[in-house]
Formats: C-alpha cells, structure tokens, sequence
C-alpha cells in the first residue's frame, strides 16, 4: 500500500491552498 504517499500529497495539498497558488 501506498499510505505514506496518500499522507504526503494530502500535506502537499493543504500546502498548496495555503500558498493559493
């Protein structure tokens, strides 16, 4: 299973809205 890779782009995409790019 890929469940690190899920958590990572969950963070990355909380990032990116953080960011609003």
């Amino acid at each position: 299973e890929e469940e690190t890779v899920v958590a990572f782009l969950e963070v990355v995409e909380a990032d990116l809205k953080v960011f609003d790019l």
